[in-house]
């Protein structure tokens, strides 16, 4: 009877609880929603301790309006619990949808001591829907007072339950994070593979997008205990992400970390500096500072990425409404949590997906129509049928070559196999081009040395770049590899195609190939095409890439189309940078495969230039810091200049001090005092001529100049460009015959 009575009480106390404006608890479900039965205090400054509180001559007032409690102050909740039970009710209060800071927490009851709820000593971070367990004794009726604050602007909306309806109402929210979680782990690993395979400074801001993102999730599962307050810096996340996504839409695949467009970069610091400074005063409109460059990262994106595009749109989105809530939270719906959570989310997937759609899907082929599809088989007929009798035109003009020609003829066969040359070429351009298309293309790797491919490809260019009055300049770097496994006719195709069209459109100047092992990466070569023409501007360099991605859809940019699509078969990154006045610069990547046998070298020749001194007098500076870089590599003390008189000066400084220089490295045109002349001023003064080895590098065919350099007194000509292989061999030889001559001179006497 007595439990019967007791439980008819507390039905009528939960049905009347709104007018004694107190919770009773129950043994059963238990959700009860405290905005008709708590109260709430503002504090009129920052911080209002217990002792103050109790001093404050303010009354509290009713939760019904749902306060908004606003960042940086500070504010107390109280309300009234009842447990009739004899055994103590564990409960769990939820304070809405957070953050929110719980300072401190108290229990008091009627006329009784204020003491500290158990476990609640310390300051609690509320995230998301997590709350904070009550156990509340039995027999009790006390009031729960709760000092809090939040990092942004909350509406307050408490609830108390047990722990099964707590748990069932954030099972969902849950399990939602912990995917998103798991979606964002696969997504950081894709990166860091696809960084790995592929450098590409776009996906180091991509990491760190996902890493935020990641960090915003974790704070709001239930195994995140750390007491680190990221909530100060979440509020800021949509500024953040702006950053980043404009980083994103000025980077280049090439890009190192550091921002190369300085105006981007002066405007970004700008931007930050502002919004920090704005945030730190607490003004609210500080999110109009950020609006004008997230609406100009959303047309930057728009022209270039759809998917970025839309993540931008999604950013404005929500920080527009976040920033109207902020300003007008009675007259603002507050974002829902899951909203507020997964928009970020939502903006990494976009941007991955803009970023590793092309990286993990299998390589585009293009897909002719009927009409596309029945040129493509007749290029390829074509290029099979004409390719057999420019085989008999090119064995015939061979077996011409080797019998007894004059020096007319013999010019007449060469000029006859150089076309024959250039015409094969160009069928294997054109053949390459439909087995692209068909999707039947094969690569054919072979252990090649790098090298002679490279002088083969270069030699092929120096009569164009000679006769428009070019320097064309081969720069390997240091630690290249001397032979790699990989497929050296499309490799040639691809230099040839990118070094003729670098040198028909510059007029003046110079063309440098640049070769290096790409940094980051291992087995991974770095190919660089840099002219001084007149430069493509960005709409033109942008439709030029989109007509190169359609074969044949112009034969005046056949070559970069070809080269584009050999590259990325071959697993490599082509890019382009260029500006109007200030030339072009075509790049590319391309990974290599080590061979199983490397072949040896004589360690003669490794060691017969060191300790030797040799002068370079070059007016192209970039030919000059080349060549003085090879000769370094190989331990030769090494100096230039730019002209013969400044030549004449440094050989009579170095004899004045008794430290002749064992090599001049002459070119041939030279402004003011060209090489003939500097070697036959050399050859005039014995001092200077004693034992100097005189090379001369000229742009010119040899055998023109070969009788007035042997009258110089020049012991070899080379043709430009003249590769570092080549070069040391030459010297080697030279400085090697030197020595055998001097110990045959030693013997005789």
């Amino acid at each position: 009877m007595t439990r019967l009575l007791c439980a008819v009480l507390i039905l009528f106390s939960q049905q009347v609880f709104a007018l004694d404006r107190a919770v009773v608890l129950s043994n059963g479900a238990f959700d009860v929603d405290l905005l008709s039965i708590g109260q709430w205090l503002e504090a009129d400054h920052l911080s209002m301790s217990l002792a103050q509180l109790q001093n404050s001559p303010r009354q509290f007032s009713s939760l019904a309006n749902k306060p908004v409690l606003q960042p940086r102050r500070s504010y107390w909740l109280r309300f009234r619990i009842i447990n009739p039970n004899d055994t103590p009710m564990p409960m769990v209060l939820s304070l809405g949808q957070g953050p929110f800071q719980v300072f401190s927490a108290y229990s008091q009851s009627q006329n009784g001591p204020w003491l500290r709820l158990p476990g609640h000593e310390k300051e609690t971070l509320l995230t998301g829907k997590r709350g904070m367990e009550l156990l509340i004794a039995a027999n009790t009726n006390e009031w729960i007072y709760l000092r809090l604050g939040s990092p942004q602007t909350r509406t307050l909306h408490p609830r108390l339950s047990n722990i099964a309806q707590y748990t069932r109402s954030i099972l969902t929210f849950e399990q939602v994070l912990g995917a998103c979680v798991g979606m964002l782990l696969i997504l950081l690993a894709a990166h860091l593979f696809a960084l790995h395979s592929r450098p590409d400074s776009r996906h180091y801001t991509a990491i760190v997008m996902l890493l935020l993102c990641l960090s915003q999730l974790l704070l709001h599962l239930p195994f995140n205990q750390l007491n680190i307050n990221l909530n100060e810096l979440l509020p800021h996340l949509p500024w953040v992400f702006t950053l980043l996504l404009l980083l994103i839409s000025q980077q280049k695949p090439s890009a190192p970390l550091s921002l190369r467009n300085s105006k981007v970069a002066l405007s970004i610091l700008s931007l930050t500096l502002l919004s920090l400074l704005l945030i730190t005063m607490n003004l609210p409109y500080s999110w109009l500072v950020v609006i004008p460059f997230a609406l100009y990262t959303l047309r930057k994106t728009l022209m270039q990425n759809i998917a970025q595009a839309l993540a931008v749109l999604i950013l404005l989105t929500c920080l527009l409404w976040q920033q109207a809530y902020s300003i007008s939270p009675q007259n603002m719906p507050e974002m829902p949590l899951l909203l507020e959570l997964l928009w970020p989310l939502v903006c990494v997937l976009l941007v991955s997906f803009s970023l590793l759609s092309g990286f993990f899907t299998s390589r585009p082929q293009y897909l002719p129509s009927a009409n596309q599809q029945q040129g493509t088989d007749l290029l390829s007929k074509l290029s099979h049928e004409l390719r057999t009798p420019m085989n008999g035109v090119m064995g015939m003009a061979e077996l011409l070559g080797d019998t007894s020609l004059s020096a007319t003829q013999r010019d007449y066969v060469d000029t006859v196999q150089s076309s024959g040359r250039d015409m094969l070429l160009m069928l294997n351009r054109i053949g390459d081009f439909a087995k692209i298309a068909q999707g039947r293309l094969q690569l054919e790797k072979r252990q090649v040395e790098l090298s002679p491919l490279i002088e083969e490809v270069s030699e092929k260019f120096r009569p164009i770049a000679n006769a428009k009055g070019l320097e064309l300049v081969v720069n390997m770097a240091d630690a290249l590899p001397e032979q790699i496994e990989i497929d050296p006719l499309r490799l040639q195709t691809v230099l040839s195609d990118l070094l003729e069209n670098a040198l028909n459109y510059t007029e003046f100047g110079e063309v440098e190939l640049l070769i290096k092992v790409a940094e980051g990466s291992q087995n991974v070569l770095s190919f660089q095409i840099r002219d001084t023409g007149k430069g493509i501007n960005r709409d033109e360099l942008r439709r030029l890439l989109q007509r190169a991605s359609q074969p044949l859809s112009s034969s005046q940019h056949m070559g970069i189309s070809l080269s584009k699509k050999l590259v990325e078969i071959m697993g490599g990154t082509f890019f382009v940078e260029s500006s109007p006045g200030k030339g072009s610069r075509f790049s590319f990547t391309l990974p290599y495969g080590k061979p199983l046998q490397q072949r040896a070298h004589s360690e003669l020749e490794e060691n017969i230039l060191q300790g030797l001194s040799i002068l370079i007098v070059d007016d192209n500076s970039t030919l000059r810091t080349v060549i003085q870089r090879y000769a370094r590599s190989w331990g030769m003390q090494a100096d230039a200049t730019y002209g013969g008189k400044e030549a004449l000066a440094m050989l009579r400084t170095k004899c004045n001090l008794r430290q002749p220089y064992d090599i001049i490295l002459i070119d041939q045109n030279m402004p003011f005092m060209d090489g003939l002349q500097l070697a036959g001023k050399i050859r005039e003064d014995s001092a200077l001529n004693d034992n100097l080895l005189k090379i001369m590098l000229t742009g010119m065919g040899i055998s023109s100049v070969a009788e007035q350099a042997r009258m110089a007194g020049i012991q070899q000509i080379l043709s430009k460009p003249v590769s570092a292989r080549l070069l040391k061999s030459t010297l080697a030889k030279h400085i090697r015959q030197r020595h055998l001559y001097s110990m045959q001179r030693l013997s005789g006497d």
